[in-house]
């Protein structure tokens, strides 16, 4: 398991009306990132970014911070959230996605909860709604050569 949500889950607040205090506890002590290998493909999940727990990676970031992940990293796919923006990046032959949010997701998919299904034989990510099933446009980059 890993940590994919920024929630102060020791807070008084969270755990009082959220969680039970056993639960609070374990979801305090998960890692903020884990790699492992699956179907022959290394895959890396975070929250934010795998170096800053707390940082925004969209589409349009600078193409550079993608090259810096994979580089540093060296996975053939970042599974990632915190944006709540369901995206698809190809930097070079690795993949950096985000599938959305169940809970809800940022400008441009209101009302729309989503779920991704990333597909390590093609490599291809499929975007859709949690509630109707219906598959769901969202941004797609490649990004080539390191800046």
């Amino acid at each position: 398991a890993v940590l994919l949500s920024h929630e102060n889950f020791s807070g008084p607040r969270f755990a009082r009306w959220r969680l039970r205090p056993d639960t609070a506890a374990f979801l305090k002590f998960l890692p903020c990132t884990l790699t492992f290998e699956f179907a022959g493909k290394s895959i890396l999940l975070t929250h934010g970014t795998p170096d800053e727990w707390m940082a925004y990676l969209f589409p349009e970031s600078d193409p550079a911070e993608y090259h810096k992940i994979i580089e540093q990293h060296a996975v053939d796919v970042v599974i990632m959230g915190h944006t709540h923006v369901p995206m698809h990046v190809r930097v070079n032959d690795s993949h950096v996605i985000n599938p959305g949010s169940v809970h809800r997701n940022r400008e441009g998919y209101s009302g729309s909860q989503t779920c991704g299904i990333f597909d390590l034989e093609t490599m291809r990510l499929q975007i859709m709604n949690i509630h109707t099933g219906e598959p769901l446009s969202y941004e797609t980059k490649t990004i080539s050569e390191a800046p």
